[in-house]
């Protein structure tokens, strides 16, 4: 629900867009159906997951059977749907949304001028949390991706904490990832709704810089005290925009052998794993 603030921008994107919408209240003039089966009609070229639902690996076995190009804002489950080693032959793209987030370009940008030196740490805390294990899972995935990028290192290994808190199994989820030349990163998710904005802190051998959605201009107080957004785009809007208007794939960060993370249960399961048991889960 917390993204009926921007979804209509997706109709200026494409006016014909139709919208699977399960909540009670639906964004007006949109067009919307309740499953992906009363929205797939002929003519549809392209759909779009922006968010993880159990039915994900379902829907797009569904899509990938008559044709679709599939354009995920994040992994996919392989369960359910059969192996899917080769996500761009079998026309599946998974987004990573966090490339179009200015706050992280400028750092990215400070990263490499020579006065700022080899990175040494990196920490990257976002929301996610509030909406259940897959929810998670997505956070903790573009924060691995964003987290090798940034590190411009290939990851070697990790380990993972995971807390259920709450009647309402809310997730607080840390990856402490360990990457080639000995720098680390830590990425944290809460359990708050909003995963597309996140907090970060770069540590180099020549200084640091650090990003803060509350301290950008992303958000102002209004009269109440109350935090109120600005009328910008998110990320994740912008990943849709550039993403339907190109047919090309930015590369994947430097994962090494980790690359089966972007396309199996991998992460998913880990974890499911540090929830159940409430310890630390090495990823190697």
């Amino acid at each position: 629900a917390h993204q009926m603030s921007w979804i209509q921008d997706l109709h200026d994107i494409d006016p014909q867009l139709f919208v699977i919408w399960k909540a009670k209240k639906t964004p007006a003039n949109l067009s919307c159906a309740k499953c992906l089966e009363d929205a797939v009609a002929d003519g549809v070229q392209n759909v779009l997951f922006l968010t993880p639902q159990a039915s994900l690996a379902a829907d797009i076995a569904l899509c990938r059977d008559q044709g679709i190009r599939v354009l995920s804002a994040g992994p996919i489950p392989v369960t359910g749907q059969g192996r899917l080693e080769n996500t761009q032959d079998e026309g599946i793209v998974c987004g990573m949304p966090w490339r179009h987030d200015a706050p992280w370009k400028r750092m990215e940008n400070t990263r490499q001028r020579p006065a700022f030196g080899s990175p040494v740490f990196y920490r990257r805390v976002s929301g996610g949390g509030a909406s259940g294990l897959l929810s998670t899972w997505w956070a903790l995935w573009q924060g691995l991706m964003e987290s090798a990028q940034t590190l411009a290192s290939p990851v070697t290994h990790a380990k993972l904490n995971v807390t259920r808190m709450g009647p309402r199994r809310l997730w607080h989820a840390t990856l402490h990832l360990h990457v080639e030349g000995g720098a680390t990163a830590q990425i944290v998710v809460t359990p708050q709704p909003d995963a597309d904005r996140a907090d970060r802190l770069l540590v180099g051998t020549g200084g640091s810089v650090s990003t803060d959605t509350t301290d950008t201009g992303l958000h102002l107080l209004d009269g109440d005290g109350g935090i109120q957004p600005l009328e910008a785009r998110t990320p994740l809007q912008e990943w849709v925009r550039a993403t339907l208007n190109s047919s090309s794939v930015v590369p994947d960060p430097q994962i090494s052998r980790w690359k089966q993370l972007t396309t199996s249960d991998s992460l998913l399961n880990a974890i499911r794993r540090a929830a159940r048991h409430g310890q630390t889960v090495t990823l190697t």
